[in-house]
């Protein structure tokens, strides 16, 4: 399963917010700011059973999207990205669905024999 580190989770995000171009590192205070951001909406998720994983440790591919939207919501006003800021909510939104759902299980229940009388 491919994974991805959290120095690559915070640039995500810092591209969702238009902080960044392409090509672009991120400056080591805005690393800071949604690293601490970051770490507080995944130990969230974590405490709500949303997260599967080692919050501590590599994210899972399936995951790093998600989290980048969902980390991002917050910090619209903070770095000024209002334009964006319809564009990030409807992700996260998407975001928040596709984590239940990946998070979800299905039914495997045992037959259950039926009394007759």
């Amino acid at each position: 399963m491919a994974t991805y580190s959290r120095e690559e989770l915070v640039r995500q995000v810092l591209l969702r917010l238009g902080v960044l171009d392409a090509d672009e590192a991120p400056e080591a205070r805005d690393a800071a700011d949604v690293g601490r951001m970051a770490k507080t909406v995944m130990e969230d998720l974590y405490t709500e059973g949303k997260l599967p994983f080692d919050i501590e440790g590599n994210i899972p591919a399936r995951y790093l999207t998600h989290l980048s939207y969902i980390i991002a919501e917050p910090l619209v006003a903070d770095y000024g990205a209002i334009a964006r800021e319809a564009t990030i909510a409807r992700h996260a939104e998407t975001a928040r669905k596709a984590i239940n759902r990946l998070n979800a299980t299905t039914y495997q229940g045992a037959v259950v024999p039926s009394d007759y009388f």
